[in-house]
Order: C-alpha cells, then structure tokens, then sequence
C-alpha cells in the first residue's frame, strides 16, 4: 500500500480497479434502498420499480466485474509468492478463464432483453420483450464463479503439501491460502437465496436477500485478498497494537541455524520470489518457507491481531557486546589475542572461542551495530562518513605534489582548521591527499562496506599454492570456506559449491525493483544490447524476463566460471526478509550470546573495543623472538584516522599477555604500522625513526596494491522513480526508510545497496581473464571525497557506471610511518599507473583496459531507448572525447576502495615475503597476520568474500597446530 511506503504491483492495481467497482456497487444499493427495494412492489409507484430494475442493471454487470477481478488480484499475487514455472503457467491460465467469464457474462447480462431496456421494463409485461431466462443466467454465474474460487483456493495447496512438515505445520500453512473458503461459503449462501428468488412476483421484497448475500460476497472477497495490506496499514495506525511481534531463540549460527519468529507479513512478502532461480523447481521455494516460516507465523497471519506475551526482539541488531563479556583492564592471559575485528579478525575470533580457546579480541573502535546508517542496505555511502565509526585515511596516488592536485578530489586543510576539496585552496592550506573511507568499529570495514560478495579467480588461490607449494591454497580446497561461511538465500540449497548454513547471508537485489522504474529498466536493456545480448523476442518487463537477461549466479561452481562475461545481478551480503547488512559482527554477537542449557556462557570470547594497541610484546631470550602479547592504549576516538581524535582523552595504558599466539588483523594500512612499530619490517626505515630492529622484512608496508576504478555519470531531466522520494538520512522523515522500518510486505528501495547489475568484460590487454567489472548505480559518484556521499545522492537525476579493473599490475605502493606515534596514521602511497610497475607496459595495459570500460559504459548510454527520459553525460562530460583526453583524465581521477597486499605470503626465498604459508610472520614465533595485507596479489573483483575465505582458513591452519 502507498500509504505504509509500499510500491504498486499488478495485485494491487487490480485490486485497486475492483475497490473503486465495490465502492460504485455499494453506493448504488443505497440508492435502491432509499429508491423502495425491501418493501412490497404492490406498494411502489410504477415509476420507482422501473428505476430499481434499471438501478440493478448496472449492479449485476458491477457484481459480475468485481468477483472476478478479486480471483485475478489473488492470482497476481500468487506470481509473486510462487516461483515454479509450470505453477506460474497455470496462473495464467486461470487468470485468463477469470477474464473470459467477466466478458461472458457482463455482456450475457447486459444484452439479456432485446431491445436492451427490456431489462427494467418488461416488468410490466405490457410490451413484448425477448428476454433470457434470468434466473438459469443467475445459476450460471454463480456456480461458474464458485468452481473458480475453488481453483484459485486450491491452486498452491499441491505446492505447499510437498513441503517437509509435519502434517499439523502443513495444514496450517494450507489453511493460511486456502482463506477464500469464506467467499465460497457466502456464495453457496447467495445462490440458495437465488433459488427462492426464481419463483417470486414481489421481487423488491425478495430481492433484498440476495442484495444482502451479493453484497457480504464482494465486501468478504476484497478483505480476504486484502489481508495482508490490511494488517500492515494497522501497523502504521496502531504500532502499539498491531505492530510486529517477534520471537528469537537462537544459537550461534556457526554451530546450527538460527531459528526465529520474525513478522508474518514481512516474511510473506519474500524475496525469493524474486531472486530465486526461476528456472528450477520450487526447492527454492520450499527451503525457504521452510526456513523462515513458522506455523506460529501463519496463525498470527490469520489472527491478524497482536500476540500476547511476545516481546519484539530485533536479531543481532539490537545486540551489543555483553558487558559481562568484556575484558577489564587486569593483565589477562588469554590462549589467543585477536588485534582487528573486521573481515579477518572477527571471525578468526569466533572460530578460535568455539574450537574452545580463551580468546580476546581488541578494536580501537566502539560498536555501532544498533545504528541505522550500518545496518540499511541502501546507506551504504552514508555509512562511510558516519562519525561514530568513520577513519578517514588521506592517501596519495602520485608522489608528486603538483601532479596529485590534478586530481578534483585533492583535499587541504586551510589555515583555519576547515577542509577544502578541488583546486584552488586558501593559501598555506596543507594538502591531505584522497579521502580513502575505513571504519573503526566492531566489524572492520564489513560494517560499511558495499555489501559485494564476489567468489576470487580460481588463479588467485592457485597462484599462491603454486608459489608456496602449499595444496591446501588450491581453489578447490579454497571452495570449501565458501561452504562453510554461506549462508546463500538465493539458490536451491541443491545447488554445489555454496554454502546454506554460515554465518554470512547472501541475497540478490530484488528485480522488481528494476521493474519498477523504467529509467532503469531502460539502463538494464540498453548495457544488455551493448553486451551483445540478443533481445529479440525477449519480454523483459517481468521478473522472469528480466532474470532470463542476468546470468544466475557469479559464485557458480562451473568449470568455466572465470571465463564467463556478460550481465549477471550482484550477491549481497544482505539478510532476507529483514533486508538488513550483515556481516562478521552477527557472527561475533552469535558466539558472544550463546550459553549452554543451564544458561552459562558456552563460548570463552571477550571483546575489548576502545582499546588502540601500540605495539606487539615479545620474548627475546630463545633462538627466536616470541609474540608473548600485546600494549595498548584503551580510550574513545585514540586513532587520528578517527574525525573525533582531536578532542580525545589521552587514553590508559595496559596490555594483555596471549599464551599461545597474537594475531595482527588490523588490516592492509594498520597492520603494517603496527608491525614496524614492533621492530618488524624494513631495517632502513626502522633505524630511520630510531626503532630497534628485530626482524629486518623489508616486503612490509610495500607491495600495497589496489584496483583502478572510474565512473561515467549521465543526467537525466526527470527523477529516477526508485529514488525520487528518499533523502538518504539527509533530512527526516525518510520516506523510504519509513517504507525499511515499517512495511511488512514491501520494504523498497533500502532494501539493495543501490548496485542495480554487473557487467563482467574482457579487456584487450587481459591476461586471458576477465578482468572489468562495471556496475550501474543511481548516483552521481565520482568518487571518495569528504561529503562525497551527499553529492552522490544529493537528486534523484544521475546515474553512474562505476569500472572496476581487476588484477592491476601495479604493486609499487607503500605504506610507511610518519612517526613513531602509533595514534599516527601512516603515510600511504599507491604510486599509480606510470609512477608504479611500467615493466612490459604494465601501466599502459591497465590504463587501456580502464579506457575501455569507460567507452563501453558511453556506449550503453548510446544505446539506450528512452523509456522514461535519455541521459546526457556530465562526468567526464562532452568536453573529453578522444582516446587521449579520456586517458589523461582516467590517471587524474582515477581511485580504489581495495587497498591490500602489505603484508604478503611468499616461499622464504623472496626477500619480499612477510608471511609463510600459515599466515606466519617470518622471523619470529606466536605472531601471525590474517586481513587484507596476506595476498601476494589483490584477488578477484571484490575483496570482502576472499578475506573471509582466509579467515576461515587461517582458522583451520591455526587450531591445527595447536592440537
């Protein structure tokens, strides 16, 4: 309903025609009754009998429009709930004998008499008027429409019977669809009133019996198909009383599923019905409502009331970090001591804490899970320049001072303390760099993240098997972690090489939302004719359509998965049906919150955020140093990466011993820092800032690698229907977050990240892979600068195709001191492009391929038929049009968000090695890394999934040698 935030489907229009009929009938029966139907017709003037007659014309052909529009509403629906092809198939059917009986018989009863006003005046018999037999025409109707209620009521029980319940749970769910029974009933009523009215000569007087059943039938048919848009209305009203109530008993969901009674309409309204493959059987279907949908769900449906004595209980969103689990400041030994809680040390924690050690982990950030900025989908970009756990790295694409103020997005800070971004700054204002967006809170960067959950090339793991002559970093082993960390919500649980019950939900961007804007809708058409995909008699205005254009499944398990281009629709990691972000903190919390039957802590993790530590601790008197623990600092906002650290507290030092080993997984700009302020890394700049050398590693803090990214922005004159109401938390209310909160059914717009689709290409300098990712959003990105998520969003008028270049060949970034303060960040170089890696024209290969993503992104907009409004190009803009021009301005603007590969694995004979196999510190004992900075060379397209991958990895590698 529009009212609740929701969004027209064809249900709901149809639904919307046959209340404005309701409304025209309900009228006209009181204008019978005030016109004399109900009293004798020997009491009524001539003239009032006739214009009751005539009055009932129109009523019956209103009557018989309106039961069949409500079976056709049903039936819309049961295209979204159902995603079985052969059961869709016959919802056409049904829907069309639905047309054809509302043809038949509206034109049956109005050419009933011949001439037509025969109808309301051969009463009288006076004149000669051929007429059916009204009453066998009355039966017809009736029985016809109550042998349809019957199939539409019975249509999905086949589907729902096949479900692996129990024969209670099933008879529920069936009784939740089978709910027109009361229609039927009504009807069976109507028509025993009908056979008494056949043999009347007071029909104003007899008629009022069937008028009243004709009546209760429309009126009970329109609220049974309304059910669901009625309960969310009252949500909206009345939240107090009719608002969600949810139920969770959960464990960790490591270790087993996480059951919960979450809101029925919200469930009911899923979004497999949409992103499941709708080219398989209904097991999709099944696992699904199977897996999120209780019988206690259908009997509070079908109640449609509040549930006593159940408190709402969000999932892990309303979570934080038990106080009771976090460590005090006492000098705590522990087996395991954790440094980062992001994508590599977050779950690394849990694994180590379920496997039975006593493990700690530490984050200089807070935790800010609860936030709404964090958990939308949708407010991604919002969520990067959140203060309470923004870190703003400022990082330099060039060393060259003059040549990095080429860049647009340069950023000073003035002399008056304010920031300046572009050219053109106050005099003496001091240049920062890039804005490069990381988080400081529980979670890592996974809390702000895009949510892009991309399986790597099979080569990337290879290529380190391979170089370290350690089998178990083949991707066929590598696959394994998949298994184990998915928790995939877009495909049959039959389908290989996915998991079905991690700890990491993966989800697709519902396809309705394409449909339902047709500037985007066009978008999608137009980069699919630029692909090379033959449209031609594809009907691509239905999610079966449009899904027939996307290729299932990027993480498939196919043979030839790395060789596959074309247009695919992105993984999320996305929770269905909430349609929240999830991440590592969900993990960490369901292993924090578990307990034993008798309700005791079941797992040993303890959680210390506002803690920056400064050093690693080690023990020099054996033939090797050993990692004994960590120093710290603990207080809010320590970090100056952290916007808030100028009116900081200068914190309390302690530190915490580890038994058995530290891990470093503060991440690709961090755990070098810290490494190096440990006496680990390259002599030279350690003896530069006086610090003792303890390993020479001269591969620390270099090797720092990224992808190349760029976008093409066009303007359109109109708004996108998607966006045009969402102010993205710039100002409230927010009515699509409204829609998020509130709407059981619909949840909108928030519910995706805003990546409509991907487009995988070969590039003509790939080295035999796919190696451009281009993805299409609603926003005028154009990059990382500080306000830069407000520009983006800022209208409803633009849109980006954003490139991403895979496996760049540049690896001559560094990641170096500034001081010997560990609040300190680093100085971050990438050395882009000609002032990086130039053997075998490494920079021109990757420059070129960059070129070419940008042209193909022009010529999808070149391609485009205008739905709903064509887009002029404003960034670069019709000023930049040669092959030169594009590249210059390509190397100016130019940046990455997936910094890695500072710390990377390597066999002991190259010098630049930092870690062995296992993750390792070379040169010393008890010390490990696992985050972003392990790869030798930056994987795959996205970097999330293949850091989870390791973490899961490192997991094993590490219980494996302590046992």
């Amino acid at each position: 309903m529009k009212c609740c935030g929701g969004e027209f489907g064809l249900d709901d229009w149809t639904m919307a025609v046959t209340m404005l009929l309701v409304i025209a009938l309900s009228s006209l029966s009181v204008v019978l009754a005030d016109t004399g139907l109900g009293k004798d017709i020997w009491t009524l003037p001539f003239d009032n009998i006739t214009r009751i007659l005539k009055i009932y014309f129109f009523d019956e052909c209103l009557y018989l429009s309106i039961l069949p529009l409500t079976k056709i509403s049903i039936l819309f629906f049961y295209l979204r709930v159902f995603p079985k092809r052969s059961f869709r198939n016959a919802v056409y059917t049904v829907i069309g004998l639905n047309v054809c009986y509302m043809i038949a018989f509206v034109l049956i009863s109005v050419f009933q008499c011949r001439p037509l006003d025969g109808a309301w005046l051969h009463w009288d018999k006076e004149d000669q008027y051929q007429c059916n037999d009204i009453n066998a025409q009355g039966w017809a109707a009736a029985v016809f429409n109550m042998v349809l209620d019957l199939v539409v009521m019975i249509m999905p029980l086949r589907e729902l019977y096949h479900l692996q319940l129990s024969l209670r749970k099933k008879l529920l769910v069936m009784c939740m669809f089978s709910l027109g029974i009361f229609v039927t009933l009504v009807s069976i009523l109507r028509l025993k009133s009908l056979i008494h009215f056949a043999d009347t000569d007071n029909l104003t007087w007899d008629y009022v019996q069937v008028g009243y059943w004709s009546t209760i039938e429309v009126h009970v048919g329109v609220i049974c198909a309304c059910l669901p848009a009625i309960r969310s209305l009252l949500t909206r009203i009345c939240p107090s009383i009719f608002g969600d109530t949810r139920v969770q008993t959960s464990t960790s969901r490591s270790g087993g599923a996480s059951s919960r009674l979450e809101g029925v309409v919200q469930k009911y309204h899923m979004s497999i019905i949409y992103n499941a493959a709708l080219s398989y059987d209904n097991n999709a279907f099944k696992a699904y409502l199977q897996e999120y949908f209780s019988w206690e769900d259908l009997l509070l449906l079908i109640a449609g009331g509040h549930k006593a004595n159940h408190q709402w209980l969000h999932d892990t969103q309303t979570r934080s970090v038990n106080s009771s689990y976090i460590a005090s400041d006492n000098p705590t030994e522990y087996d395991y001591v954790v440094v980062g809680s992001g994508p590599g040390g977050g779950p690394l924690a849990a694994r180590l804490a379920i496997a039975g050690y006593r493990v700690l982990l530490i984050d200089a950030g807070d935790d800010q899970g609860n936030a709404t900025k964090q958990q939308v989908p949708a407010l991604q970009l919002q969520s990067t320049e959140y203060e309470p756990m923004r870190w703003d790295y400022f990082v330099n694409h060039y060393s060259n001072l003059t040549r990095q103020e080429e860049d647009s997005k340069i950023t000073y800070r003035t002399p008056s303390g304010d920031i300046h971004v572009g050219p053109s700054p106050p005099a003496n204002s001091e240049p920062l760099g890039i804005l490069y967006p990381r988080a400081g809170t529980l979670g890592g960067c996974s809390a702000h993240n895009a949510m892009i959950t991309i399986l790597a090339y099979d080569s990337d793991w290879d290529s380190i098997a391979s170089a370290t002559s350690d089998d178990s970093w083949s991707a066929e082993k590598m696959r394994e972690y998949l298994k184990r960390l998915e928790r995939n919500r877009y495909l049959p649980n039959s389908i290989a090489g996915h998991g079905f019950n991690g700890w990491l939900t993966t989800s697709l961007t519902q396809l309705k939302l394409v449909l339902e804007d047709q500037k985007l809708l066009s978008l999608v058409i137009a980069a699919a004719t630029a692909a090379g995909q033959n449209l031609l008699g594809k009907i691509v205005d239905t999610v079966t359509g449009l899904s027939d254009i996307l290729l299932r499944d990027l993480n498939n398990d196919g043979a030839t998965r790395d060789q596959q281009v074309g247009l695919f629709q992105v993984p999320l990691a996305v929770d269905i049906p909430e349609y929240r972000r999830t991440g590592p903190r969900d993990f960490l919390m369901d292993t924090v919150n578990a307990v034993n039957a008798d309700g005791s802590r079941k797992y040993h993790l303890d959680i210390q955020l506002n803690t920056l530590v400064t050093n690693v601790r080690f023990e020099t008197s054996g033939t090797k140093p050993r990692a004994t623990g960590v120093d710290y600092i603990r207080g809010r906002s320590l970090y100056r990466a952290d916007p808030r650290s100028e009116s900081a507290s200068v914190g309390t030092p302690g530190y915490v011993n580890a038994a058995r080993e530290v891990v470093l997984s503060a991440g690709t700009f961090n755990t070098p820092q810290l490494l190096k302020l440990s006496g680990i890394g390259p002599k030279d700049e350690l003896n530069r800032w006086n610090i003792s050398v303890l390993v020479d590693l001269p591969g620390v803090g270099t090797n720092l690698q990224d992808r190349y990214e760029t976008g093409l922005v066009g303007k359109t004159p109109t708004d996108f229907t998607l966006t045009t109401k969402c102010t993205f938390m710039d100002s409230l209310p927010d009515p699509c977050l409204e829609q998020w909160q509130n709407n059981s059914l619909d949840k909108g717009t928030y519910t995706t990240n805003g990546i409509a689709i991907a487009i995988i290409r070969k590039s003509s300098t790939s080295d035999g892979e796919p190696d451009l990712l281009i993805s299409g959003a609603p926003a005028n990105f154009q990059g990382y600068f500080p306000g830069y998520s407000y520009e983006a969003l800022k209208d409803a008028q633009h849109w980006t195709w954003i490139t991403l270049k895979s496996h760049s060949r540049n690896n001559a970034g560094t990641v170096e001191l500034r001081s010997t303060d560990p609040k300190d960040t680093p100085i971050i170089n990438f050395n882009s492009f000609d002032t990086g890696i130039t053997e075998n024209d490494a920079d021109d290969k990757d420059l070129q391929a960059v070129y070419e993503a940008m042209e193909f992104s022009r010529k999808i907009f070149d391609n485009l038929v205008p739905l709903d409004g064509s887009f002029e190009e404003v960034w670069p803009g019709p000023n930049v049009t040669t092959e030169a021009e594009l590249k210059e301005f390509i190397k100016r603007e130019a940046w990455g968000h997936h910094a890695c590969c500072t710390n990377p694995i390597g066999p002991d004979t190259d010098k630049n090695s930092v870690l062995d196999s296992r993750f390792r510190v070379l040169g010393v004992d008890g010390l490990r890394v696992v985050d972003a900075s392990v790869f030798p060379k930056i994987p795959g397209y996205y970097i999330a999934l293949p850091v989870y991958m390791v973490s899961e990895k490192a997991a094993d590698v590490i219980l494996s040698d302590a046992a």
